[in-house]
């Protein structure tokens, strides 16, 4: 079964007011581009499990969304096969008294999806307006998954998980599971993006665009991020990145150093995958030589937006091409002409 999370997990341009009043290039007309995405509160049917007939209401589920729950069943309550169910594991999941008031906290923070639908749906005119022959989801779940993962992409579904973005501080959110830089993450205006990046990551899965190299890997998450920005373009990048200010500063403000830094110790064509970790793997800081606890997490995927940028800029093609045309990394990085200076 191939399932992607949202990446794992935006309204002030700050880019488009550097920019003066010239507009982003991804404003377009959507006039007449439409989208069919179905919004189902699955959480509302959990929050009626009963002991009694949990075997009949679970199979009712089942029935009117049959991918949603062999995925619930299977990954999440991990109860066994979706059509042999292990019953005594899904009760303790959906009938656990601490799991109900989970799901009794996101009704009371989410009572109605206006701060998620309208954002998603215009994000997914924006891939039929962009990649018209592309297969969108029909539909999309919201739905507690006990804090397990922020949400999923499985065929033609996709699922939130609202327990994930309770704000920082909520009283499920142990620091020692959920760390101060994750729960500063954990908030609703960071649902659209991660939607967008996880839908990204199933589109076009990293084993395909990459070759084990560090480069492969940040210009991979690099037109990862240019996809948000092409779909969302009225997020900050900041948002985007998952950044805050200073550390959007410290990224900008150092690009010199790092590139100097995978110069001096070849590290843009090293396969050693405990040194890519270093630079793609989040945190509260970059974990590396010379990389100090104000360095901003995960570099990589900064340095690796650089890149596809400056090939956007110097290569006279759009995201569009480069996905379509299945453009090399190695092309996108000799393009880019990226070499900071200090």
């Amino acid at each position: 079964m191939r399932q992607t999370y949202l990446y794992f997990g935006f309204l002030f341009c700050a880019t488009w007011l550097l920019r003066g009043c010239a507009p982003h290039p991804y404003q377009v007309d959507l006039t007449g581009v439409e989208v069919d995405l179905e919004w189902v509160r699955l959480e509302s049917h959990f929050q009626s499990f009963r002991e009694m007939d949990l075997e009949g209401q679970v199979a009712k589920l089942q029935q009117a969304h049959p991918d949603l729950m062999e995925v619930f069943i299977e990954q999440l309550a991990r109860a066994g096969q979706a059509d042999n169910i292990h019953m005594p594991a899904l009760k303790r999941m959906v009938l656990d008294t601490n799991y109900k008031q989970v799901l009794a906290d996101v009704r009371q923070k989410y009572p109605n999806l206006d701060e998620v639908e309208p954002t998603v749906n215009e994000a997914f005119r924006r891939v039929k307006y962009y990649f018209p022959n592309d297969t969108l989801p029909e539909r999309c779940y919201t739905l507690a998954t006990g804090f397990q993962v922020p949400g999923f992409t499985y065929k033609r579904v996709l699922a939130i998980s609202l327990d994930w973005y309770m704000d920082p501080g909520y009283d499920y959110y142990s620091v020692d599971v959920f760390p101060r830089y994750m729960q500063r993450r954990m908030r609703s205006e960071y649902i659209a993006p991660q939607v967008i990046k996880s839908y990204f990551t199933n589109r076009y899965p990293i084993g395909e665009h990459t070759d084990g190299t560090l480069l492969s890997e940040m210009v991979y998450y690099g037109l990862l991020l240019e996809y948000n920005k092409m779909m969302l373009p009225e997020l900050s990048d900041t948002l985007i990145l998952e950044y805050q200010t200073k550390q959007m500063k410290w990224a900008e403000g150092n690009q010199a150093m790092v590139y100097q830094y995978f110069v001096d110790n070849d590290l843009w064509y090293s396969t050693d995958q405990l040194e890519t970790q270093r630079f793609v793997s989040d945190g509260p800081f970059t974990v590396a030589p010379n990389f100090g606890p104000d360095s901003a997490p995960r570099i990589g995927y900064y340095i690796g937006w650089q890149i596809v940028k400056g090939y956007l800029r110097h290569a006279g093609k759009d995201l569009h091409d480069i996905l379509t045309e299945k453009t090399s990394y190695l092309e996108i990085f000799k393009g880019a002409k990226y070499k900071p200076l200090g």
